[in-house]
C-alpha cells in the first residue's frame, strides 16, 4: 500500500508540473517562461521453460522509470529575476523468481514476483533570486532541496540536504537554441538523516548550466556540472573521520532526448559522481531509454 501512494504521488507530481495552462501569451504562463520535459518508459522480458542450462536461470522482469525536468522564471520586477529548477525521477525493476527460487528449504512457494527494487530515486529543488543590474556578473542568492522518495528502509524523504548559497553568476550565451551560465558562490549545507545528528558544511560552488536545441529541434542536450570544494565541516573532529571532506565533490549529469516522432523519443542520461566520502573511484550512470515523451516549452 505505501508502495502505491509512492507512485501515486510521483505521477501526480510529473503531472502537475507538465500540464499546460490557458494563457495570452503562448510561450508564458501568466508571467512565467516555463519549459518542462517529462519521459515515461517501460521494459518488459520473460522466458518459457525450454531455454538452455545457461538460460533456464533468467527469470521475466518488468522496468519502468519516469523523469521530470522542469523550469520556471520570471522577473519579479527590472531588477530582481526568480529561477526555479526541479528534478523528479523514480523507477523500478519488478523480478519473476525461477522455479527453484520459489521452494524454501521449509517446502513453502513464495510469490512469483519478487518485492520491487528501486532503480533510480531522486527528488531535486532549487530556487534562485538574481540580481540584474547590467552589470558584468549578476549577484544571487539560492536555496536547494535534495532527498529521494524512499530509501531502503521504505522512509520517504530521508536522507534530505539542504544547501543555501550566495555569489556571482553570468550567463556567457543566451540564444534561442543555446544556452551557457555559470555561477560561482559560497555554499552551505546541512544533511540530515532520520536518527541521525545532522550534519553542517560549508565551502565553494560552482555550476554550469548548457542547453542546447539542434537538428530542426529533434534533438534537445542539457549538461549539468557542479562542483563544491568544502572548507570546514561538523564532524572533521570526530573520532574515525579521516579527510576525505576535503576532497573536490563533482557531479556531471547529461540528457539527451531526439524526437522520432511526436511524444515517442530517444533518450540517454548519463550522471558521473565523486564524492570520496563515499567512494575512492568515480560512480557512472547511463540510461538508455525508448519512450513516452512530452514537452511544455
Amino acid at each position: 500500500m505505501r508502495q502505491f501512494w509512492l507512485i501515486s504521488s510521483f505521477v501526480l507530481l510529473m503531472t502537475s508540473v507538465g500540464l499546460p495552462q490557458e494563457s495570452d501569451n503562448p510561450d508564458t504562463l501568466s508571467g512565467w517562461d516555463i519549459t518542462s520535459d517529462i519521459s515515461l518508459t517501460l521494459t518488459q522480458s520473460s522466458y518459457n521453460t525450454n531455454w538452455t542450462d545457461a538460460e533456464a536461470d533468467a527469470a521475466g522482469s518488468i522496468s519502468w522509470s519516469g523523469l521530470a525536468l522542469t523550469t520556471a522564471n520570471t522577473t519579479l520586477n527590472d531588477k530582481l529575476m526568480w529561477k526555479n529548477r526541479l528534478k523528479l525521477a523514480f523507477g523500478q525493476t519488478h523480478t519473476q523468481r525461477t522455479d527453484a527460487e520459489r521452494v524454501t528449504d521449509q517446502g513453502k512457494t513464495l510469490n512469483r514476483w519478487k518485492s520491487p527494487s528501486t532503480s533510480t530515486d531522486e527528488i531535486d529543488y532549487e530556487s534562485a533570486l538574481h540580481l540584474t543590474m547590467g552589470w558584468f556578473v549578476d549577484p544571487y542568492v539560492s536555496g536547494r532541496w535534495q532527498t529521494q522518495f524512499t530509501n531502503l528502509q521504505n522512509e520517504m524523504f530521508d536522507p534530505q540536504t539542504f544547501t543555501e548559497a550566495t555569489g556571482l553568476a553570468r550567463k556567457f550565451l543566451d540564444q534561442k537554441h543555446a544556452t551557457l551560465a555559470a555561477r560561482l558562490g559560497i555554499a552551505f549545507r546541512q544533511t540530515v538523516i532520520k536518527d541521525e545528528d545532522t550534519t553542517n558544511d560549508g565551502g565553494i560552488q560552482f555550476i554550469m548550466d548548457y542547453h542546447r536545441i539542434t537538428w530542426d529541434n529533434r534533438l534537445d542536450y542539457k549538461s549539468r556540472l557542479e562542483a563544491y570544494q568544502a572548507l570546514f565541516y561538523s564532524e572533521s573532529d570526530q573520532e574515525g573521520v579521516n579527510d576525505d571532506w576535503k576532497t573536490i565533490d563533482l557531479n556531471w549529469q547529461n540528457t539527451f532526448s531526439f524526437s522520432l516522432i511526436k511524444y515517442i523519443s530517444l533518450n540517454i542520461d548519463t550522471q558521473l559522481l565523486y564524492d570520496k566520502q563515499i567512494h575512492d573511484g568515480g560512480r557512472f550512470k547511463e540510461v538508455l531509454s525508448l519512450g513516452f515523451t512530452y514537452k511544455l516549452m
